[in-house]
């Protein structure tokens, strides 16, 4: 599933946490790892990679498969 591309009147300016664990779940490609390298619970890493790629309307990570890959995008 792919998010539409929305226009946004003010610049989305993620958390320094949000792009750790962004940076953190591509290497890993597991949210329980990165939230425990991070210290940060699994729902946190979660929803920080949800909002940045709302906010971009890109699907940074494929989640049907284990471990997650990122996508072409």
């Amino acid at each position: 599933m792919i998010f539409n591309h929305t226009c946004h009147l003010m610049p989305f300016d993620p958390s320094l946490t949000a792009l750790r664990a962004l940076k953190s779940l591509e290497t890993t490609g597991s949210v329980s790892r990165t939230a425990l390298e991070l210290g940060l619970t699994q729902s946190a890493v979660s929803r920080s990679i949800a909002n940045i790629e709302k906010a971009y309307g890109l699907r940074f990570f494929r989640r049907d498969i284990r471990p997650l890959e990122l996508t072409e995008e």
